[in-house]
């Protein structure tokens, strides 16, 4: 039948709302079903904004609908589910392919109305984001006149909205970019202020969440995340470089910043856990590359130490006392008072490892400076404070002896007595250079003494010895020839016999084969009585 009433564009819209608001998709879909089944019968519009029909259900059972258009909650039915039931969809879905509408439109009023809110959602964010930024914009427009306590508030703001992020390297990007996003321009100096100042801020903000309650760290118990300390190292990494590019010279009122920005580097350098020297290492690096350069008060440094004590008496219990030892040597260094700073570095040494970076950060500024002779006392004094870091810093070390050399040949002395001083914990670098060096006789010496096993090293690491000292092997290869036999097993004297092999190629080198012949006759007779070694050597044909 054609409508009486018909529907305008409004209110085919209120409906598919209400639609949306009142039925489950379950609903909706069978009674999708029911209309594509055309089980809808007598379908009339006794009024505007009122429909009537039948629906036949599945056993000849129909079921008698009155739905209002303007209030679908309040439409009726016959069937047990009342108004908000299959039959009404059916009879709405009727009623819209009755008036030329899309019917699918209300078939998917649900997923529409979905689209819809976020559609609404998205550009009320996007309205709050773009006003938020020109709020935030209009706190950032002073910023190089404003106190650096105001730079971390406006920060806070800037990087609010990612405060449910997992702190890793996503958020520290994020974080970053939210803050530059903001800044405004800068002079040069004040640009690299500002951006070292947001490198420090979202680091602390990326290790922030492992610190114990009260938001300062405390020393030992710190334990930070692979995700989350790969986060903190790039942070770290980029602030390093933006230090090493160095800044302009500043103006009076920027050096007034470079001071009030050391308020923030020593305390984050004073209360931060020794095994994670983040902000420690920039702390040095500001003073190297930043303060140094342009500071041009000679007493700027001792003012430092005096503000050292000042901090860490305010800090209390919260200061890890090995940073402000780290700190003073650094200081007592820059000040030419090496003793002094040498001294520091030990009072840290004995109470715990001090990082081997800590310690070649000296021996490369020596380096970087050309200073020979401060550079082979620092060498000398920084060897034995790696005692009891891992082995590889001591390939590192080995490293600055060899370029010290280049320099100072005559300095070879200090060397060899540095790495007796350094023993055991040196033993591997001690021997290898005595084996890179030439002193076969002093390698050999220190592996007799330590009764190490010929068969246990590599034939290449004794190639030397045999081709400029092989005489010196001998003694070598006989004592570790009886210690085996002394074993009275198997395989003891087959290690046995492999070592009297080489000491027949050897004696033949040395020109010494009746020496041999002697030897090896009267070591068979000697161990007669062990027959299995006897047999061991006629299997080497060491005795017919």
């Amino acid at each position: 039948m054609n409508p009486t009433y018909t529907i305008d564009d409004a209110q085919w819209q209120a409906l598919i709302r209400q639609v949306a608001d009142h039925f489950d998709d379950l609903t909706i879909k069978r009674g999708f079903q029911d209309y594509k089944q055309e089980r809808v019968r007598e379908l009339t519009l006794p009024r505007a904004g009122q429909v009537e029909a039948l629906v036949e259900g599945n056993e000849l059972t129909r079921c008698r609908v009155r739905v209002k258009l303007d209030a679908v909650t309040e439409s009726e039915c016959a069937c047990p589910a009342g108004g908000g039931c299959k039959h009404v969809v059916a009879v709405l879905l009727a009623y819209a392919n009755m008036q030329g509408r899309l019917v699918h439109q209300l078939v998917n009023a649900k997923s529409a109305a979905a689209m819809e809110a976020a559609r609404v959602k998205a550009e009320a964010a996007a309205a709050g984001k773009a006003s938020r930024a020109s709020q935030l914009r209009g706190r950032a427009a002073g910023l190089a006149e404003q106190p650096i306590a105001n730079w971390r508030e406006l920060f806070a703001a800037c990087i609010a909205p990612l405060a449910e992020q997992v702190r890793n390297a996503q958020y520290a990007s994020g974080a970053l970019a939210a803050i530059y996003e903001t800044l405004p321009p800068l002079s040069p100096v004040m640009e690299q202020l500002a951006g070292l100042h947001a490198e420090l801020f979202v680091l602390e903000q990326v290790t922030k969440p492992a610190q114990p309650t009260g938001g300062t760290w405390s020393g030992g118990g710190l334990f930070l995340g692979f995700h989350t300390h790969a986060a903190a190292a790039e942070l770290q990494e980029a602030a390093l470089k933006r230090l090493a590019e160095g800044i302009p010279s500043p103006s009076a009122s920027e050096r007034d910043y470079l001071r009030n920005s050391l308020v923030y580097l020593r305390d984050g350098m004073l209360t931060e856990p020794h095994a994670y020297p983040y902000i420690t290492e920039l702390y040095m690096a500001y003073w190297r590359y930043w303060m140094l350069p342009h500071i041009a008060d000679p007493d700027a440094l001792t003012d430092e130490l005096t503000a050292l004590d000042t901090a860490e008496e305010r800090l209390g219990s919260a200061v890890t006392r090995i940073h402000g030892l780290l700190a003073r040597g650094r200081m007592r260094f820059w000040l030419g008072d090496d003793a002094g700073a040498i001294d520091l570095l030990r009072m840290a040494a004995a109470k715990t490892r001090v990082k081997p970076d800590s310690l070649f950060a000296f021996l490369d500024e020596l380096s970087a400076q050309g200073q020979p002779e401060r550079r082979l006392d620092w060498l000398c004094a920084t060897g034995p404070l790696l005692i009891g870091n891992r082995q590889d810093s001591l390939e590192q070390y080995s490293r600055y002896w060899d370029d010290m050399l280049q320099l100072a040949p005559e300095a070879e002395f200090r060397m060899w007595e540095t790495f007796e001083e350094m023993l055991p914990f040196a033993s591997s670098l001690y021997e290898n250079k005595l084996m890179e060096r030439g002193r076969y006789r002093q390698w050999m010496d220190t592996q007799l003494s330590a009764g190490v096993e010929p068969l246990d090293l590599r034939v290449s690491e004794l190639a030397p010895i045999e081709k400029h000292e092989p005489q010196l092997l001998l003694p070598f290869y006989h004592q570790a020839v009886e210690r085996h036999v002394l074993a009275k097993n198997r395989h003891g004297y087959k290690a046995a016999v492999k070592l009297l092999k080489r000491l027949a190629k050897l004696y033949k080198k040395l020109k010494q084969d009746e020496r041999w012949e002697g030897y090896i006759e009267a070591f068979a007779e000697r161990n007669g009585r062990l027959r299995a070694l006897q047999e061991e050597l006629r299997k080497g044909k060491l005795i017919p």
